[in-house]
């Protein structure tokens, strides 16, 4: 219901840029670089395979309640924003929620307009191509500079801590399985032992900071969802689920099953 309600101004700054951008391509990308202007507990991915490209959000904080429902919020926001650069015509081909089949999920269906695949291990909004190249109402060349100018001024004033970002980052790649060393110190413009050395200081290390956002997505998909062990594992780039097993029971001291059985939401 709140998703509904939504608007690209609800996002602010980051809202106001990618209704002015030229085209929807590259409003989201805008969508995707300025979201953590307006939400600072979620990253967004824009993956393009073939004729299909979708949106991922992820939730990177940790300890949050309910993701469940903030996913479906975020799901309904963002095709709100897209029926505003599209059009009200426009659907989704497929969407995807990391959450239990829901007791009635007849609203799902009816404001998305496309099909809803539940217990997902993450949270795509599948769309065709052509999308991509559409003009939105909105597009403003000379706004889309200005505000682009102000989304960076407002970037350079967070004081992001290495540790929050490289989380963030870590969240973000690993919703797309590119969540090395490597690909994060990339990401942060260092080199990886330069990333090393820095953490170091910090008092922690890579691996720690993957373990715990590894951790912490396998807690949310057990809680929320019925997937197997196996595409858990999978989700977070475990080889095979006993490995995934076995670094489970070292973090939370009894078995991913146990776990489940214990803290996992009701079933509908």
């Amino acid at each position: 219901m709140l998703g509904q309600r939504a608007s690209p101004s609800s996002l602010g700054v980051a809202g106001f840029t990618l209704q002015a951008s030229p085209n929807v391509g590259n409003a989201l990308r805008d969508l995707v670089r300025h979201l953590d202007l307006h939400d600072q507990g979620g990253v967004g991915n824009l993956v393009t395979k073939g004729q299909s490209t979708s949106f991922i959000y992820t939730i990177h904080r940790s300890g949050v309640e309910a993701t469940d429902q903030i996913c479906d919020m975020s799901m309904a926001i963002f095709c709100k924003i897209m029926r505003s650069l599209c059009g009200e015509n426009w659907d989704p081909t497929e969407l995807f929620l990391p959450r239990r089949l829901p007791q009635d999920s007849k609203p799902y269906h009816k404001f998305f307009r496309a099909p809803v695949r539940f217990n997902a291990d993450r949270s795509p909004v599948e769309f065709s191509n052509h999308w991509l190249t559409h003009t939105p109402p909105k597009a403003d060349p000379l706004l889309h500079r200005f505000l682009e100018e102000e989304a960076e001024k407002l970037h350079a004033n967070q004081h992001k801590s290495l540790v929050s970002e490289l989380r963030r980052l870590l969240r973000k790649s690993l919703a797309v399985h590119k969540s090395s060393v490597k690909d994060i110190a990339c990401q942060l413009g260092m080199h990886e032992r330069t990333l090393n050395r820095r953490l170091r200081e910090e008092g922690t290390s890579f691996r720690s900071e993957l373990e715990d956002i590894r951790y912490e997505v396998a807690r949310q998909l057990l809680a929320d969802t019925k997937i197997p062990l196996s595409q858990i594992a999978t989700a977070i780039d475990y080889a095979d689920p006993t490995a995934f097993c076995r670094a489970f029971k070292h973090w939370s001291g009894i078995s991913p099953t146990d776990w489940r059985r214990l803290y996992s939401h009701p079933s509908h």
